[in-house]
């Protein structure tokens, strides 16, 4: 049975404003639509994930002749959902005479404003992890360091102009975001009703103001190694852009017969790719006059989806 996506599972289990809201904003944070997504239940807060890190010993034997005893090696990590979210707070007298639509259109606009900031947090939290929020759960980014077993280097140069494209294998056994919940919480993501109570301005002075707050437990599984490929340090330099040699060989990354189920990067890391592809599959010739001069905009690779995204940045710095 398929598992449910992040956003399809907050809708389902939160409240009203929160799922009708979503549905207004699935397009923003592409990965919260991909993404699947475990709810841990009520008062729990942390997860575990096991690890193999070696196999047991196999071998053939004579006739008469026994096997050596042995086990996997196990590793078992604890990780702790983190508590995410935002305030909203408005002047009473402000929102009141809001021309559109009074309190109630101001809360509803801040309310959509605050979850279009949280979906765009989280997706970047995904990718980059701690250099986003410091307070936040580990990242991919991280998780894929220059250097390691499935991380492809375009070799890239020109500072601070980089970026990544990610292979992601979803699935229990390997990538998904964790859902924690408060005791008390009705849903994963929370945004009560406004309530009318004293608020400061910035000199520190009394006024009513409508509030709310938007409150959820995060976290990112990531539970084994071979679940995510890197290709890092792509950059507008020539050929250091990506191409499908450069996504051919990070899929070469992967064990034999594995295969990612999405391929998620920017989309200065797409056209480059359509680019690639314009000028060695498609270019015009004297035998082929009526061939199209721009490759069509690519939506896989080797079969796998490709899906870009605002959250991965081209301004990241040179490993």
């Amino acid at each position: 049975m398929a598992s449910l996506n992040f956003l399809d599972l907050t809708k389902a289990n939160s409240n009203e404003a929160v799922g009708g809201i979503i549905d207004e904003l699935t397009n923003i944070a592409p990965e919260l639509g991909l993404f699947p997504a475990e709810d841990l239940g009520l008062g729990v807060l942390n997860y575990e994930t096991l690890h193999r890190t070696a196999r047991p010993t196999v071998a053939f034997a004579s006739a008469g002749e026994g096997f050596d005893a042995s086990k996997s090696s196990l590793r078992l990590l604890f990780h702790e959902c983190f508590r995410f979210g935002g305030r909203v707070e408005c002047p009473k007298h402000i929102a009141d005479n809001w021309r559109r639509g009074g309190a109630a259109g101001y809360q509803a606009f801040e309310a959509k404003g605050v979850m279009e900031a949280s979906l765009i947090t989280i997706g970047k939290q995904i990718w980059y992890g701690v250099s986003t929020d410091a307070k936040g759960f580990p990242g991919i980014k991280a998780f894929t360091p220059k250097g390691g077993t499935y991380t492809y280097d375009a070799a890239g140069t020109t500072a601070t102009t980089a970026s990544s494209v990610y292979m992601v294998k979803f699935g229990d056994e390997y990538v998904k975001l964790m859902a924690g919940r408060a005791r008390n919480a009705a849903g994963i993501m929370e945004l009560p009703d406004f309530i009318i109570e004293s608020i400061t301005d910035s000199n520190s002075k009394k006024m009513w103001g409508y509030t709310s707050e938007l409150s959820s437990y995060l976290g990112l599984q990531i539970a084994a190694p071979h679940c995510v490929v890197r290709i890092c340090n792509l950059t507008a330099d020539s050929g250091k852009t990506c191409t499908d040699a450069k996504l051919n060989a990070a899929l070469r990354l992967f064990p034999a017969n594995f295969s990612p189920d999405y391929i998620f990067m920017s989309r200065r890391s797409h056209q480059q790719l359509q680019d690639s592809r314009t000028v060695t599959l498609y270019g015009q010739g004297k035998t082929r006059p009526d061939q199209e001069l721009q490759a069509p905009y690519p939506t896989s690779f080797e079969g796998i989806p490709i899906v870009d995204t605002d959250n991965i940045l081209n301004t990241d710095a040179i490993e």
